[in-house]
């Protein structure tokens, strides 16, 4: 969605990482001062699970990019999904765990 805040997650064995979490958390306050949609973005491998578990939260929506290139956790992979995501889709904030 045009305008909305992303919240970027990490995954290792198809499971968001704790920093996901936190990273949905800040976006929440992000969004909620603003008053725009969060939404989380779910890169990796087998990340299904992943994404149904971030879901859970406070979110306008989900979005899942499961491919079997994103496992491992490189950069570059990574980078060009989230490119081509944000190119497409255009959100207002990235936010991605640090």
């Amino acid at each position: 969605m045009a305008g909305a805040i992303w919240a970027v997650t990490q995954t290792e064995k198809g499971e968001p990482k704790g920093i996901s979490y936190e990273t949905i958390a800040a976006g929440q306050k992000l969004a909620d001062a603003l008053g725009k949609p969060l939404e989380a973005v779910v890169l990796g491998a087998g990340a299904r699970g992943a994404a149904e578990k971030v879901a859970m939260r406070k979110l306008e929506r989900g979005r899942l990019i499961d491919d079997a290139g994103l496992e491992p956790y490189t950069p570059d992979p990574y980078g060009a999904a989230l490119e081509q995501g944000v190119g497409a889709e255009r959100p207002a904030y990235v936010l991605v765990p640090a």
